[in-house]
């Protein structure tokens, strides 16, 4: 009896441990089979599995009309499976594949020995390559959409939208610039496959979607864009100018409504353009503006008291001797006004009233207008321009300076100080952008105008622009003279300072015209640089017709639209 008690303990005890046994052996076979650790899953992973990166659509960029400048078409790219390839098969698949994408052999076949999982082969086919790659079945060579970007206007804008690289990230201007927002963001797609290469169903979890970018709707107007390219090109070709610079502002808000350089080229073939053609001169190129300039040295006169309308000022007969440099008038001239100085653009009466000014005050004008910093214009690259402060001014800066020597500027910094004596002396921030939408339509952010300042009081702004009313009416600039219609502005001339010299030529020159109108309400600032222009090349000869035929179509499109100005908010 006890021997069997002793048994029966036994035998319990043992089919007990094989039940734990056993429970233990099933449980791991079910968390291998249900519940693969990750260390399972990557080796898994690594003999059946391909990520295979999904593209998102990148958003459109629009004009403020919402007409597309910039958007992005569907279109495939080859990627291969090389660890899936078998190394007898690789030589007929490199002379295959390489006929068909017209790739490099010798390169073709490094792809392919790589060990890797995923390896691009080439990069948005054309039609004929994805077709031909369609027809070709081979379960480690494979086609995944991607976006292509597109500029359906290919010349309009380019310099001012920018590229993008293969990845569809944008590497220049507004593609750039708002890069966050177009891009969107990437999704994953793992194609499982078998032992022997053939696709299997992906698992929901292993599908992540791509996010596609938001789209930017842009201040420029495409009609106004169009009409500024056309002119600018003309005149360029017309006065055998190496380049030319134009810029359309709306003054009460900032808004660029066009940003034109010449020559141009096909946003599409960018890539077959050499980088510094294709710079945005309006914010990237500095210049010596010359007499354009002088509307600072007229501001600060008015400003600080030191002038009456009235008053006269001698101006030495078309030259000046002072500090061992003789200043020269372009025409001699005797006793001019006050006003008469700037509308026959006399640098010897515009160093006489600087004189009186004083360097101090002069500088604080300077200041004011914005030069030597950059606008803040929401665009890559910005040059701040250069001037130096009074205590390192020389024995002829107070000469020099007032008539926009010894003093560099880009045009959109001289279109923005333009900007602010229209707009009663108040300065706005240039901007691009209007808006950001999401991709189904909804306005995500705003970019309200900002006012930055004021450069000057609304009466010394309005005594201003009747000067320079005048300027178009009786002086330097009557070429932009608009019958009919009050338009106020400055010419500018100004020599190319000479490579490696502290010189300046006397061949090579930078014309410019920066005008407005109407005068009552102007809604058009415009700025117009023609650089090297020849044989003529005074900004009244060269730029200021320009200026004339881009205002008369710009406020005759306006005038049709009936585009009204925006609520303005102040930022000082």
């Amino acid at each position: 009896m006890r021997y069997f008690n002793h048994f029966a303990k036994r035998s319990l005890f043992i089919l007990a441990g094989y039940c734990f046994l056993s429970c233990v052996v099933l449980s791991r076979l079910v968390a291998l089979q249900l519940l693969p650790s990750p260390r399972l899953k990557a080796h898994a992973k690594s003999q059946h599995g391909v990520d295979i990166p999904l593209s998102p659509s990148r958003g459109n960029v629009y004009d403020r009309t919402l007409n597309i400048l910039s958007t992005s078409i569907e279109v495939f790219s080859a990627y291969a499976c090389p660890r899936d390839i078998a190394p007898g098969e690789r030589e007929g698949l490199v002379l295959k594949l390489a006929g068909m994408l017209d790739l490099d052999t010798d390169w073709l076949r490094g792809r392919l020995e790589r060990d890797k999982e995923f390896v691009w082969l080439k990069r948005k086919l054309d039609r004929r390559e994805e077709a031909q790659l369609r027809s070709f079945q081979h379960p480690a060579i494979g086609l995944t959409p991607e976006w292509q970007r597109v500029y359906p206007a290919e010349t309009l804008g380019a310099h001012l939208l920018g590229g993008v690289d293969i990845d569809n990230q944008g590497i220049e201007g507004v593609e750039l610039f708002y890069n966050s927002h177009l891009s969107g963001r990437p999704g994953l797609r793992m194609t499982q496959r078998d032992a022997r290469g053939r696709s299997l169903r992906a698992r929901d979890e292993l599908f992540i979607p791509s996010q596609d970018g938001h789209h930017v709707v842009l201040t420029i107007d495409q009609v106004i864009q169009d009409v500024v390219e056309r002119e600018l090109v003309r005149a360029v070709e017309a006065s055998h100018a190496i380049a030319g610079t134009a810029i359309v502002l709306d003054p009460k808000d900032g808004s660029v409504l066009a940003c034109a350089n010449a020559p141009t080229f096909d946003a599409n073939r960018a890539s077959l353009v050499a980088a510094d053609k294709r710079r945005n001169r309006a914010v990237t190129d500095m210049f010596e503006p010359g007499s354009v300039f002088k509307i600072v040295t007229a501001s600060a006169a008015l400003e600080s008291g030191s002038f009456s309308l009235e008053e006269k000022v001698f101006c030495e007969n078309g030259a000046y001797r002072m500090a061992g440099h003789t200043l020269h008038d372009y025409r001699p001239h005797g006793w001019l006004t006050f006003p008469e100085v700037f509308i026959k653009s006399s640098n010897i009466g515009t160093s006489k009233v600087a004189q009186r000014v004083g360097s101090e005050r002069l500088w604080q004008a300077i200041q004011r207008f914005g030069f030597g910093r950059p606008t803040g214009i929401d665009f890559p690259g910005e040059a701040a321009g250069s001037i130096t402060s009074p205590e390192k001014w020389s024995g002829t800066s107070l000469l020099a300076i007032p008539m926009g020597h010894e003093v560099s500027a880009t045009a959109l910094q001289m279109t923005c100080a333009m900007a602010a004596v229209a707009n009663d002396g108040v300065m706005m921030k240039p901007r691009l952008v209007e808006r950001i939408m999401t991709a189904d339509g909804r306005t995500l952010e705003t970019f309200a105008p900002q006012a930055q300042g004021v450069v000057m009081n609304p009466e010394s702004a309005r005594l201003l622009k009747g000067i320079l009313t005048r300027v178009v009416e009786e002086g330097t600039g009557q070429r932009a003279r608009v019958k009919g219609l009050e338009v106020a502005g400055k010419t500018g001339t100004a020599q190319k300072i000479l490579e490696g010299t502290r010189g300046y030529s006397d061949e090579d020159f930078v014309a410019v015209f920066v005008g407005f109108a109407p005068v009552s309400s102007p809604q058009m600032v415009i700025c117009v640089i023609l650089d090297e222009p020849k044989p003529e090349h005074f900004g009244g000869t060269v730029c200021a017709p320009v200026f004339k035929r881009i205002l008369e179509q710009g406020l005759a499109y306006l005038s049709l639209t009936g585009h009204q100005p925006v609520r303005l908010v102040k930022s000082f």
